[in-house]
């Protein structure tokens, strides 16, 4: 997913939430400590060194770039995930983890100069390309066939996985089933 200021996409994905841990102490962001307090006085206190606080992406890495927060790895790519993976990429519904998986992985793995991250991403990319190409395939299909409901011709695990793909996934799954139809079209 390319990074485009307009791009609704890009905003998505950038206001995912990432844990850090701030390395300095910053006077009057209390307000972003998730304390449940009402009192503006409180809020309106210092963050202090080595608080653990969730922001968005966005700020996150401006704050990052100068060195006023450590970027934690967040928990979508994980230990627990990585191993998932090695087992199965398919068998992992990314959107119930992170809506943009991908993005926010790809924007990750640039900051935190992650080859990890890189590797996992491209792991999972591959890994996931075919089953949502057979995807396609099968729904372009049932959708040309007159009569014929598009869910009646995909197994539980199919329909299981499809519900699971991240938003860029569904993009590309649009993308190849809108392909498919035109080949068909050619074909016959």
């Amino acid at each position: 997913m390319e990074q485009d200021y307009w791009s609704v996409e890009t905003i998505l994905a950038e206001n995912q939430r990432i844990p850090c841990i701030f390395n300095v102490d910053v006077p009057g962001l209390g307000y972003l400590e998730e304390s449940g307090e009402t009192d503006v006085s409180v809020k309106l206190m210092k963050i202090h060194k080595n608080a653990r606080i969730e922001l968005v992406y966005w700020m996150a890495h401006m704050l990052a770039i100068y060195d006023i927060v450590t970027i934690q790895m967040p928990r979508a790519y994980g230990s627990r995930v990585r191993a998932a993976i090695d087992a199965s990429p398919t068998s992992l519904q990314l959107h119930n983890l992170l809506p943009h998986w991908y993005a926010l992985a790809a924007r990750l793995a640039q900051l935190l100069e992650s080859s990890t991250l890189s590797t996992l991403l491209q792991k999972t990319y591959v890994g996931r390309t075919a089953l949502i190409y057979d995807l396609a395939i099968l729904l372009s299909r049932a959708e040309t066939d007159t009569g014929v409901d598009s869910s009646a011709t995909l197994t539980y695990n199919m329909q299981t996985f499809m519900q699971g793909l991240d938003d860029s996934e569904q993009v590309l799954l649009q993308a190849c089933i809108a392909t498919t139809r035109t080949m068909q079209e050619y074909l016959a």
